[in-house]
């Protein structure tokens, strides 16, 4: 054995040149899988957080506009509706916390705002004490009584005769992060009404126009169509019909002219 024999072997500047090649083809694969993985993974919690949202506003409109009253149910109680906005009366059973507006009749109102800075258009719900409305339009001073105040252990705060939600983006602070629908994007809102009597759909509803046929009347049906807004501003469309049961209320069976109670109390002399 000669002692060039008994020397290792190296690696030639085309080995290390190819090795290298390999690794870092290597390294981009798996980063780029990785990546994509990683973003698919960020996009479908997105959507999975936007359709959580849009179905939780749209349950909300929804839940609403089916407890509208008859307006035959009270004073001044009414209906109107159009193409992106709704305002009816309903009832309020109460709820918890400071800023819950007091048990009784209320005025819900949904309506679209002007696009905010960002091109998202915000939803807005109303919720008036509709009494108050009422004495103010009256001239009345009505007293507090204990039930306007949101008894505390440390203060007595008077609830509030209207309240404002904002569907859209998460408004600052903490403490309204947390709002059902407070960071949902909308994009748009569009309603539309059946009437049973005509069986058809209508843009516009108005119970005060006494020349219509939705005088005094609530309409049968409610069409709800959201339009949800992503990330890249794709749009998302959430779908419902609501069936309004008090619609029927004071409409009597066709060809029914009274019950036997009535024709019983008609035969008394």
């Amino acid at each position: 054995m000669t002692r060039g024999d008994s020397r290792e072997r190296g690696f030639t500047l085309m080995e290390v040149m190819l090795a290298v090649f390999i690794f870092s083809f290597i390294s981009l694969t798996v980063y780029g899988v990785l990546t994509r993985a990683i973003e698919a993974r960020q996009v479908g919690e997105e959507r999975a957080e936007l359709y959580a949202q849009g179905r939780e506003v749209l349950l909300k409109i929804a839940s609403d506009i089916e407890g509208a009253l008859l307006p035959e149910s009270g004073d001044r109680i009414f209906f109107e509706g159009e193409a992106s906005r709704v305002a009816f009366i309903a009832m309020n059973r109460g709820g918890y916390g400071l800023n819950r507006v007091r048990p009784g009749l209320v005025l819900i109102e949904y309506i679209l705002d002007n696009p905010g800075p960002q091109g998202f258009t915000p939803l807005i719900r109303v919720e008036q004490d509709f009494q108050h409305m009422l004495d103010e339009a009256d001239g009345i001073e009505r007293d507090v009584e204990e039930s306007d105040f949101d008894l505390d252990e440390s203060n007595d705060v008077q609830a509030p005769v209207i309240q404002e939600q904002v569907f859209l983006q998460c408004p600052p602070g903490a403490e309204l992060s947390n709002l059902p629908g407070a960071c949902a994007r909308v994009g748009g809102l569009q309603f539309r009404f059946y009437d049973d009597a005509v069986g058809e759909w209508s843009d516009f509803w108005d119970s005060f126009e006494a020349e219509s046929m939705s005088a005094e009347r609530i309409p049968d049906a409610v069409e709800i169509v959201l339009v949800m807004l992503d990330e890249d501003g794709g749009e998302h469309e959430f779908y419902t019909v609501v069936d309004l049961p008090l619609s029927r209320a004071s409409t009597k069976t066709p060809g029914v002219e009274g019950t036997a109670q009535d024709e019983e109390e008609e035969d008394e002399p």
